[in-house]
């Protein structure tokens, strides 16, 4: 009869179920008692020849074998508390996330990279794909991928989050976080105290004093100063989708569309009470130019509803400022001020031709084509208005005095 024999699966970690267990020590016992029998054994000499063994004697098992009771898929009694263990592996905190530790070596040629980048491989994690790491500058631990090492350069968050701090700090703000709802764009605080938005690029060019940046509330706030100070009221985007243009109440209850830029300088007017720059009230006025490449200033002449506005948003250059109002002259209409100014500048080419500035001499200089003359005739000029005015003011008082006369007559009939 051939020896018993129990086999010892290599994958103690298989699933196995309590009436294995209990079959299996069952099977110990069984064990353990016919070992412990009495053999019967013939005591009569045999001089030539051994006395056969009994069946019992056969049938008496070796005590280093066991017999094979179940499919290789049973474990043993012994590997039960192993397999206890590892199905609750190990496990690696990182910033209060517990990761499992993945039992696999760590390579000496890793830990090399590692140092060449600043870091120290301290344990594989997760997966076979993950490495924690150690900063050499902050000693902080973070995760990062084996492949990140081998072919880039890992990041340390708190070496990042750091330079993220300085960056803003030279820009003029204070750092407040990431925003995990929109990759890519970060929580600031301006100096007037509001939070925003903003890509860190933005954030290092501003800091290098490449550009600007601005706060949407202060924005908002200061369109709405510009609108109050025109007569309007500032009631939100454009409609129709335009970013330059803003949607406005006038304060005669007309809403309308309007150029932001137009709005700060005032050349624009309502669509609805407006009676349109005819009819409206203008000025003839006078600046003189301070222009490079001219042995002394030039004077421009013209007519405007508003020469403040013309002279700061249209005639200048931003890159440089040469323009002074030398003098402004109310007048009436739009339409009276064209003909008063259309019939100075036929008096003065034809009176002073050689004053006349050729356009192609200031050109990309102001912002005008043409009515440049020389800086000599500016006391011509700014007489010649004088005698305007003066006339504007009599034409006025003498229809305020028709005006009495009449409203005289009228109380007397």
């Amino acid at each position: 009869m051939s020896q018993p024999n129990i086999s010892r699966p290599e994958n103690t970690r298989s699933g196995t179920t309590l009436s294995n267990i209990a079959r299996a020590a069952s099977l110990v016992q069984q064990q353990s008692a016919l070992s412990a029998a009495p053999v019967n054994v013939s005591t009569k000499a045999q001089p030539a020849q051994h006395t056969a063994p009994s069946q019992e004697s056969a049938l008496s098992p070796k005590p280093a074998a066991m017999p094979d009771l179940i499919s290789e898929n049973s474990i043993t009694p012994a590997p039960i508390a192993e397999a206890s263990r590892m199905s609750e592996p190990e496990t690696f905190i990182i910033d209060g996330t517990a990761y499992s530790l993945y039992p696999g070596p760590i390579v000496p040629h890793w830990q090399q990279m590692a140092a060449q980048k600043g870091f120290a491989v301290l344990a594989r994690i997760r997966d076979r794909y993950h490495l924690a790491l150690r900063c050499h500058t902050c000693a902080a631990v973070s995760m990062s991928k084996l492949f990140t090492l081998r072919t880039a350069h890992p990041q340390c968050p708190r070496c990042l989050e750091r330079k993220r701090e300085e960056s803003a700090k030279a820009a003029g703000l204070a750092y407040l976080g990431p925003m995990p709802a929109k990759p890519g764009y970060f929580h600031f605080r301006g100096r007037c105290g509001h939070a925003f938005s903003r890509q860190f690029e933005l954030i290092h060019r501003v800091g290098a004093g490449e550009t600007g940046l601005r706060c949407e509330t202060c924005h908002a706030a200061r369109e709405a100063e510009e609108a109050h100070a025109q007569g309007w009221e500032l009631l939100g985007p454009d409609p129709d989708g335009n970013p330059n243009y803003r949607l406005y109440a006038h304060v005669c209850g007309h809403r309308q569309r309007v150029a932001r830029a137009n709005m700060q300088t005032g050349r624009f007017a309502c669509g609805s009470c407006d009676p349109g720059w005819a009819a409206s009230p203008s000025a003839l006025y006078a600046m003189r130019f301070d222009l490079p490449g001219f042995a002394r200033p030039v004077v421009k002449l013209g007519f405007s509803r508003d020469p403040r506005s013309r002279l700061d948003h249209q005639l200048q250059r931003k890159q440089g400022r040469c323009g002074t109002l030398l003098a402004e002259v109310q007048m009436r209409t739009g339409r009276s001020a064209m003909r008063a100014e259309k019939r100075l500048h036929a008096r003065l080419r034809r009176e002073y031709p050689g004053a006349v500035i050729d356009p192609a001499r200031f050109q990309g200089l102001i912002r005008v084509g043409s009515e440049i003359y020389d800086g000599a005739l500016e006391g011509v000029i700014l007489g010649a208005l004088e005698r305007i005015a003066v006339a504007q003011r009599k034409a006025k008082n003498g229809t305020h005095r028709r005006s009495r006369k009449v409203a005289a007559n009228s109380d007397r009939e």
